[in-house]
């Protein structure tokens, strides 16, 4: 790297950090760990500064660890939560890591507390960078709870916030999940069409959008064709090591195999999504 050689190291570790999130949703888990752990060697004579080390552990966590299906990795990187001395930056993407986390995990008591402050934290920043990953998994966790007048509200304040500029490094699968796990059936097809309106679509929110049409056609029982959108979206994400989301996305394929009257199928695709949701400990698959 330039950086390690001209004696940059700050800015070495920033470099790490801006691959990370701007290969993601275009390059496999693999080759982007690859790449962070040749700068790491090449940067390894100096730390990384406390200013922004911890955003690059919260940022491979996040990008990397948690798609992958490595939890038990994730939660050795993580900084501490509660560390007052956090940019604002890395307090954000971590509050969103770890309250994912602790959601999926069915934790309700550290769910509340880390989604809860995340979620007026994203919004008061004006970022999509920080908006839509808050969504990814405040979203889900409303849907869970059954506050669905909450989710109504955040749901129309992101789709004003995003205005078909939809970030294609950012996960957004889980918005159009939600959704369609809450029956809001309006808000899942009007979000479709600002994903759909984005220009030059790719990346994660190209497969945002295959799954939200996929989604779409199911609450409209419209089976067959459900089938073919969330197997395309499926491999989208296995294709790219994306594990746990290609679980995720594998129970609504099952649906939708049921739905299309495939039942021996959808059962093989249930089972083999268990196969990577029951060892994380699982039990809201968002």
């Amino acid at each position: 790297m330039a950086a390690a050689e001209a004696g940059e190291y700050e800015e070495g570790y920033r470099a790490i950090i801006n691959l990370i999130w701007s290969a993601s949703g275009y390059l496999p888990v693999d080759r982007i760990e690859l790449v962070v752990s040749e700068g790491r060697r090449r940067l390894a004579e100096v730390p990384a500064p406390g200013s922004i080390g911890p955003y690059l552990e919260v940022s491979v966590a996040m990008c990397l660890l948690v798609p992958s299906a490595r939890w038990t990795e994730a939660d050795t990187v993580l900084p501490p939560v509660d560390d007052p001395a956090q940019a604002a930056s890395t307090r954000l993407a971590l509050l969103a890591v770890a309250g994912g986390l602790a959601f999926r995990r069915g934790d309700a008591r550290a769910s509340t507390q880390l989604l809860g402050a995340l979620q007026p934290l994203a919004l008061a920043s004006g970022e999509l960078q920080r908006i839509i990953p808050m969504a990814a998994v405040v979203l889900p966790w409303l849907a869970r709870a059954g506050e669905r007048e909450e989710l109504r509200s955040l749901t129309n304040e992101i789709l004003a916030l995003a205005d078909r500029q939809w970030p294609a490094v950012l996960e957004a699968v889980p918005i159009a999940r939600a959704l369609a796990a809450a029956g809001e059936k309006d808000l899942l097809e009007r979000t479709t069409e600002s994903i759909r309106g984005t220009p030059d679509l790719a990346g994660n929110a190209q497969t945002a959008l295959i799954a939200a049409e996929g989604l779409v056609a199911l609450l409209q029982g419209r089976a067959d064709e459900a089938v073919e959108q969330l197997e395309r979206a499926t491999e989208r994400e296995r294709r790219l090591g994306r594990t746990y989301p290609a679980a995720c996305l594998e129970l609504d394929l099952a649906d939708a195999l049921d739905g299309a009257g495939r039942a021996d199928t959808a059962k093989k695709v249930r089972s083999r999504a268990a196969s990577v949701l029951e060892p994380l400990g699982c039990v809201n698959p968002f």
